[in-house]
């Protein structure tokens, strides 16, 4: 993997995450 590749592969990541606690906190609220 080229150095470009991981870089996109940890923003996906962490865009992931983020994803997981927006929708728990959504969860949480309701």
């Amino acid at each position: 993997m080229s150095q470009q590749d991981v870089y996109l592969v940890e923003e996906l990541e962490k865009n992931n995450k983020e994803d997981s606690l927006r929708e728990l906190r959504v969860l949480s609220i309701s």
